[in-house]
């Protein structure tokens, strides 16, 4: 009976594992359509500059946000800049969690880290 419980609770972590990284992939993909869309969000502004920044993507006709970020800054309410920071934060893990797959899937087979 306990392990079905530990197989369960497995089950579930993994599952909440998924759902976070589900929701997290949507909020990606509604921030480049909505930077497709000319349709921005304050956090938008600075998700395209590191896209430009990694050649994702070309440089805006209208570029004095990337020159001056700090125009987008105070123009914003407070409820709209903790909602930047809690977008900026998502996107940073999500690059995290990239980084890390891609560091890990490049290191050689039977390496290991000496720490």
């Amino acid at each position: 009976m306990r392990e079905f419980q530990q197989r369960e609770e497995i089950n579930y972590d993994d599952w909440l594992k998924k759902e976070q990284e589900f929701h997290e992939e949507q909020e990606k993909i509604r921030s480049k359509l909505r930077i497709e869309q000319e349709r921005y969000q304050p956090v938008d502004y600075f998700i395209e500059a590191v896209l430009v920044y990694k050649g994702k993507k070309t440089i805006p006709n209208d570029v004095q946000y990337m020159k001056n970020p700090e125009l987008i800054i105070k123009k914003l309410t407070t409820a709209q800049l903790q909602r930047c920071l809690e977008e900026a934060e998502l996107q940073k893990s999500e690059e995290g969690t990239r980084l890390k797959k891609t560091t890990a899937s490049s290191k050689p087979s039977g390496s290991t880290s000496s720490t």
